[in-house]
């Protein structure tokens, strides 16, 4: 979870969600109010606008989206508590998509635990930094979840910052590397040939 995200205490929000929360727009009020006053850490740390013309709802499920968690209308109410009468969305979490976004995070730290109790070698190259290890461990996970489909792929990708979205595209393989292309266009391209143009530039 980046600065900004933890800066609006989406923690609290985040367990409400995984222990079967619903909610309305009147629920993510004050998450909203918070990051409208964050718009412009949000718009550098994630790429994202915040503006008068994105509704509440649309600003939290968007950056609930860049964590890889996916939410869903599950019914309209005119009964909700303190609300009677209007005709109200409620949302939930999609549980599929949370499934196999889990599945692929539970591989990934069982595969972590086995190297760590076994000492048995990592099977990529040995890396010459914490900054190196987490690249490697987010290639790993991409290409696990290539097994659930392009959107857990996209939303696992959704989820990094800037920087480690252009250190990690430019390490995954071309088939990971199509699928996040044809998901968000050209800007992962622009990150990787930046990535690429920098490794080549001669030392002087």
């Amino acid at each position: 979870m980046c600065q900004s995200t933890r800066a609006l205490d989406f923690d609290a929000l985040i367990a409400q969600i995984r222990d079967g929360w619903e909610w309305t727009s009147y629920d993510l009020k004050p998450y909203a109010t918070k990051a409208r006053s964050l718009s412009q850490q949000i718009k550098v740390a994630l790429r994202f606008s915040i503006h008068d013309g994105v509704s509440d709802v649309q600003i939290i499920h968007e950056l609930l989206l860049q964590l890889g968690i996916k939410v869903m209308q599950a019914r309209w109410s005119q009964f909700v508590p303190g609300h009677e009468g209007e005709k109200l969305r409620v949302y939930q979490l999609d549980q599929d998509h949370w499934q196999r976004v889990t599945a692929v995070l539970s591989r990934r730290q069982m595969k972590r635990s086995g190297i760590a109790e076994t000492g048995s070698p990592r099977s990529f190259d040995v890396v010459s930094s914490a900054g190196d290890l987490l690249i490697v461990a987010q290639v790993e996970l991409l290409t696990e979840a290539m097994g659930y489909g392009a959107e857990t792929v996209l939303a696992l990708y959704q989820g990094l910052d800037e920087q480690l979205r252009a250190e990690t595209l430019a390490r995954v393989s071309e088939e990971v590397r199509s699928v996040i292309r044809q998901g968000f266009g050209t800007e992962p391209l622009l990150l990787f040939q930046q990535k690429n143009s920098r490794v080549n530039q001669p030392d002087f």
